[in-house]
């Protein structure tokens, strides 16, 4: 596996952050349309206008697909923190966990360590060297 491919694999796990945090966001707005459809009791025959039972069914699906997005979130992060954790040195594990566990910039990376930029992307060629990822 190349240096391209080990960062795609590590960068899969901010990505999935990502779409649960929209799926948040998806949820929060369907449970606010929930609280605001009133019930209107009428013998009127009604047309396909949403119900609030609709509402909930549709919040409740919401619900389990974040759930299953979330359990495979926990399991991928076990899975890339077991990788990182089988590199030797301390100094190349710690980047890694701030670029792609932390989804930290490579300044702030810079920062935290107290290094050079370019010193920190020299080092991150390194790490990808030293992680060896199962397939």
């Amino acid at each position: 596996m190349n240096s391209q491919d080990k960062k795609k694999w590590l960068k899969r796990y901010g990505a999935l952050n990502k779409e649960i945090n929209q799926k948040l966001g998806e949820l929060e707005r369907q449970k606010a349309l929930c609280m605001k459809i009133t019930t209107v009791f009428s013998d009127m025959p009604k047309g396909g206008s949403k119900t609030r039972e609709d509402s909930y069914i549709r919040m409740i699906e919401m619900d389990e697909e974040l759930n299953k997005s979330v359990d495979g979130y926990v399991d991928m992060r076990h899975e890339i923190e077991a990788t990182i954790n089988k590199i030797e040195d301390s100094t190349l594990r710690t980047l890694l966990r701030y670029r792609y566990i932390d989804g930290a910039k490579w300044e702030q990376i810079a920062v935290d360590m107290n290094y050079d930029y370019s010193w920190v992307l020299r080092l991150h060629g390194s790490a990808l060297n030293a992680l060896k990822i199962s397939e």
